[in-house]
């Protein structure tokens, strides 16, 4: 059964594709954070579902990574890079 909206846009839902992009990526969460201009420490409490990203560190990552605000903050993987895409969803592509 597909999630609500609500449940889309939880800090341990935006927690969970943020890990499964850095992971796709093949990146530590260091490298991932630095390469992005995030504080290690910032970013580690995304991936921990403490807090969810402040948009200037979202337009980081999609600067960085290609990522999409749509894609961090309610699941929406329409506008994700090809080969991004194909990683993270492997098992279905």
């Amino acid at each position: 059964m597909p999630k609500s909206p609500r449940e889309e846009r939880s800090f341990e839902a935006i927690a969970q594709r943020l890990i499964a992009t850095r992971e796709a990526l093949r990146l530590k969460q260091s490298e991932f954070a630095k390469r992005a201009g995030i504080p290690v420490n910032t970013y580690n409490q995304y991936e921990k579902a403490v807090s969810q990203p402040r948009l200037d560190y979202a337009y980081a990552l999609r600067d960085t990574y290609g990522l999409t605000l749509d894609w961090i903050y309610v699941g929406d993987p329409s506008g994700l890079p090809y080969n991004l895409a194909k990683q993270l969803f492997k098992e279905t592509v």
